[in-house]
């Protein structure tokens, strides 16, 4: 692998053409699973949030697994490319309604989500831990992560499109299952087109360059930066998915305008592709951590405005599209740090652990979003709410709080952990260059 040679654009692009198929998944569920196990499934909302939190906590314990034998095996294009199929048929089952009992339903639920997440995993992981491969520039990763993340603003455009057409009620309900297959074949031809425009450079290891799993633990606990951006991470990803998961019930109910989330949605693909784009050329001068935890306050003064001002559709939309362009850089900075702790773990152990690193970082994610959606299904049940009903003014001020001011006083907290962030660029120059020193030494060795 040449580690100075810059990234193509076609490379760049096709590599988040890839990343289209992780988020027309994730985000439909963020903002739509709860309301479907709800609102069709006729399931408890608290219920629904254990459902999701127990299959999160699955999910989490799998992308350590997978990264561990992702490692071992290497051949990421072939992880990416089953594993997405495998994902595109684990969703339609997930948003399929059947004709069951309730207990017999939240059964089935929980079954199908614990599926597609480890299909899902499958996919992602591999993927994710690729862009480690691809350059060891931190400024070329921040480019890469701006493109991808701006090419990943498509699918809230593809989710606004289809949100006028997602019907609540408990009979007779196939809009669901029907707009996952759509999505389900979108998010496949996305990875195709990812697998035919990348370059595998990471090979499966020889049998005496392996890590033992507990050399692959030991790398991951030793490596402080991984766990400072994790739990940073952990908590972009609890306050994101608070908000998302309780937008719908916000615009249903408090509001009392699907049509105005649909619109919201629809602007949101534009917000987010100009705020990944503008990532790299900010944080060219301000640094990534810095920018990071402008993002967090900004993020958070948003949704405290909203608060106060919540019947105004211009405070209400214009509150949304800042909070959207503040979330989306968040992204893109989150995963170049990532990909940076990944050589820093190698120059700090002499391991080179690129998936289980991404595995323990996304486990962390995960356990934000179990925790996200049993919060938000609790706090629905607690202030009354009933689905398909008209709110009490009780229940609705709790939808308030959840949608503005627990996702912001989260974003604070996420704020406060980055100040312990110590990979700077300058750092990331200096640890690079002595990889490649080490790599050139044990090269001339071997002659």
């Amino acid at each position: 692998m040449d580690k100075t040679k810059k990234l193509t654009m076609k490379e760049m692009i096709s590599y988040g053409i890839g990343d289209i198929t992780a988020n027309l998944y994730l985000q439909f569920i963020a903002i739509f699973l709860l309301v479907f196990y709800t609102d069709v499934l006729g399931i408890p909302a608290t219920l629904a949030g254990l459902i999701s939190m127990v299959s999160r906590i699955f999910d989490g314990v799998n992308d350590v697994f997978i990264g561990y034998i992702s490692d071992k095996t290497g051949h990421y294009k072939r992880w990416i490319l089953w594993g997405s199929i495998a994902t595109a048929v684990s969703f339609v089952i997930m948003f399929t309604k059947f004709d069951l009992p309730t207990n017999l339903q939240a059964v089935f639920a929980l079954a199908a989500f614990c599926f597609w997440t480890l299909m899902y995993t499958c996919y992602a992981i591999p993927f994710n831990a690729f862009a480690s491969t691809m350059t060891q520039s931190t400024e070329e990763r921040t480019k890469l992560n701006s493109i991808r993340f701006a090419i990943v603003a498509i699918p809230s455009l593809i989710i606004s499109i289809a949100t006028p057409y997602l019907k609540s009620g408990q009979t007779g309900n196939t809009s669901y299952s029907r707009t996952a297959l759509i999505f389900a074949l979108i998010a496949t031809f996305a990875t195709l087109i990812c697998v035919r425009g990348i370059v595998e450079r990471a090979t499966a290891p020889k049998k005496s360059e392996r890590t033992t799993a507990k050399e692959y633990f030991k790398a991951v606990v030793s490596n402080k930066q991984l766990l400072v951006v994790s739990v940073a991470f952990f908590l972009r990803t609890l306050g994101y998915y608070i908000f998302s998961s309780s937008m719908a019930y916000f615009f249903n109910y408090y509001y009392g305008s699907a049509t105005l989330m649909s619109t919201i949605l629809f602007f949101n693909a534009p917000i987010s592709a100009v705020a990944a784009l503008s990532v790299e050329p900010i944080a060219r001068r301000t640094g990534k951590k810095k920018l990071l935890m402008a993002c967090g306050v900004v993020f958070a003064a948003a949704s405290i405005v909203r608060y106060f001002i919540p019947t105004s559709g211009v405070v209400v939309v214009a509150t949304n599209l800042v909070g959207m362009f503040a979330m989306s850089a968040t992204l893109a900075i989150f995963f170049t740090m990532i990909a940076d702790t990944t050589d820093y773990g190698l120059w700090l152990t002499g391991k080179n652990v690129r998936a289980i690193n991404y595995g323990f970082y996304t486990f962390c994610q995960k356990f934000g979003m179990a925790i996200s959606a049993t919060i938000v299904g609790g706090w629905l049940d607690l202030f009354g709410y009933v689905a398909n009903e008209a709110q009490t003014p009780q229940a609705l001020q709790g939808i308030l709080l959840i949608y503005c001011v627990v996702p912001a006083v989260i974003y604070l907290l996420m704020t406060l952990v980055l100040c312990g962030w110590k990979l700077n660029e300058d750092r990331m120059h200096q640890i690079v260059a002595e990889l490649n020193e080490r790599e050139a030494a044990k090269a001339a060795e071997q002659e």
